[in-house]
């Protein structure tokens, strides 16, 4: 059966651990509360695997990855006749604009047959065997950032996807930090070392290595205190009158401003990634704070890559907004947690054939907290993991194969409401090394390579 279409036995089979296949996106958070599944868009061809922290959802267009021998014992999904055939309709969600002139996520690859851009030895070209992959890591702050590397080395071990070769490295916010180390080069072992470091040491290729303190970096788990409101008079004026604005672009630019700084950041990133743009293949999304529209930077934009970084991170109401050639941009995470939906920009030609995105503010199987921040929280995760869930189709329905890891709930549990915590990081990394793994050993998705 499709997962937003069991009953009440079969969603608590899931939270419990088990597994669903079916023609619908698995979708776990509707209106009918937690542990509900309603709304679910059709057609796509799922396969979902919920553990106790780490929930996983892989969704392929033309049928399910997770095969027969992949479902726990005692649970019979069943399959329309047209799973494994049917071709998904594009996502009709509503697009995030885009700003007039930004790069393309096309730019950031070559068509097919010439290459993949991000090989690290330029000669190898056409020789590099195996499928064309990206990696998409979301926004999540501190305590966000903490459960990717968890869940890239569960990854690496689990799947033998090293996301450091990934063809495409989108990151938003958080995880624009993460994507640009990779794309310097740096492992999922090596962000594993930095997080785990009393200095926060990253081991850099040639043997170099930058530190970073991960709990005071970023300016601590509170804000300073911030300007007064609105924090964008010209993004309220227009996203009063423009519906095309998101919704939350004009919320903030209503807001007050944030006055912290995130020149620690900065300066670590210009250390470890150089002047420049470490390599072609990577994308980092930001939000113009007078236009709301997104601006994509990515090698051709000719900034350096510290400064998109910073850009991408700039979350409102924490820090000032970022100046960039006369513009203002705030965190990319207000258009898109994940900005999983460039997948579906992608043409033909550059497509990939596999996407694996890491979503640490949305989550596949919720819990249930008791303390109102949380939530409070676990509601606006809700809304955003409907949206992944779009955009995650989106990308399925143009042909690539799209593996989703959220937190779950032992994760959740550990993260709480505040996830700019760093007292909390440490104990996030660990549950996220053993619920990740978990979550993946429960599953064959038949990607490993």
């Amino acid at each position: 059966m499709a997962l937003g279409e069991a009953d009440g036995e079969a969603v608590g089979e899931a939270e419990r651990g088990g597994l669903a296949v079916g023609d619908g996106l698995a979708e776990r958070l509707g209106a009918g509360g937690e542990g509900r599944a309603t709304g679910v868009p059709t057609g796509s061809g799922v396969s979902t695997a919920g553990a106790e922290g780490c929930s996983l959802l892989a969704a392929a267009l033309g049928g399910v990855l997770a095969p027969p021998s992949a479902v726990p014992s005692g649970f019979s999904p069943e399959l329309p006749p047209q799973a494994a055939t049917s071709r998904s309709a594009p996502s009709t969600g509503p697009a995030v604009t885009r700003r007039t002139g930004s790069p393309s996520v096309a730019d950031c690859l070559p068509r097919l047959g010439g290459g993949p851009v991000g090989n690290p030895d330029p000669m190898a070209g056409d020789l590099q065997q195996g499928p064309r992959r990206a990696v998409v890591l979301g926004a999540g702050g501190v305590l966000g950032a903490a459960w990717m590397v968890g869940s890239l080395v569960a990854l690496r071990d689990a799947l033998g996807v090293e996301a450091r070769d990934a063809d495409l490295l989108v990151g938003t916010s958080a995880g624009s930090v993460l994507a640009a180390l990779l794309a310097a080069g740096c492992s999922a072992e090596d962000l594993l070392a930095s997080q785990r470091s009393a200095e926060g040491l990253l081991p850099l290729p040639g043997g170099r290595t930058v530190g970073f303190d991960h709990d005071t970096g970023t300016g601590g788990w509170l804000p300073a205190r911030p300007s007064p409101p609105p924090a964008s008079p010209a993004l309220l004026r227009r996203g009063l009158r423009d519906r095309h604005v998101p919704p939350l672009a004009t919320f903030w630019a209503a807001m007050p401003g944030g006055r912290g700084s995130l020149e620690p950041l900065r300066t670590a990133l210009a250390d470890a990634c150089g002047p420049g743009w470490p390599r072609p293949g990577l994308a980092l999304p930001a939000l113009d704070f007078a236009t709301g529209e997104r601006r994509l930077f990515t090698a051709a934009s000719g900034i350096p890559v510290a400064d998109a970084v910073v850009a991408s991170c700039t979350a409102p109401l924490w820090y000032a907004p970022a100046e960039l050639g006369g513009r203002t941009y705030i965190d990319g995470g207000v258009a898109s947690i994940t900005s999983a939906d460039l997948l579906a920009e992608l043409p033909a030609d550059r497509r990939v054939d596999e996407a694996y995105v890491l979503a640490p503010l949305a989550s596949l199987v919720p819990d249930a907290p008791r303390d109102l921040a949380s939530r409070l929280e676990r509601r606006w995760r809700r809304r955003e993991t409907r949206k992944v869930l779009e955009e995650v189709r989106a990308g399925a329905s143009r042909g690539t194969r799209v593996v989703l890891l959220t937190p779950g709930p032992e994760d959740l549990a550990v993260m709480g409401a505040n996830l700019m915590d760093p007292r909390r990081r440490s104990a996030v990394l660990e549950t996220a090394l053993r619920t990740t793994s978990r979550a993946l050993a429960r599953t064959s998705l038949g990607v490993a390579g």
